[in-house]
């Protein structure tokens, strides 16, 4: 059950992994001097990812794989877009409003 529960949080990761290097793509060659934006999104996933990953071990079984990242998407829709709480959300928002 521990295999299901990595193959499912590894591909619900890679997603965003997918989505990240197309974002990376399309900010690096659409304009130069927006390459900042990338390394933000990807230091962003980095503590999404460990977080995530540290969550995800708490329980057992691959149901709770999809409920921690459906419970991480809504709690990064309820962060208010304020200066200290919207440093948690800024690769989220990177990501929508591309």
């Amino acid at each position: 059950m521990n295999a299901f529960k990595n193959l499912t949080h590894a591909a619900i990761l890679g997603i965003w992994a997918l989505a990240g290097a197309v974002f990376t793509l399309t900010t690096v060659f659409g304009s130069g001097s927006a390459a900042m934006s990338a390394l933000v999104f990807w230091l962003w996933f980095a503590g999404f990812a460990g977080l995530t990953t540290f969550a995800v071990n708490q329980f057992k079984g691959p149901v709770a794989a999809l409920i921690t990242h459906g419970a991480a998407l809504v709690l990064l829709n309820v962060v208010p877009h304020v200066f200290p709480l919207s440093l948690l959300r800024v690769g989220y928002d990177l990501l929508v409003n591309r």
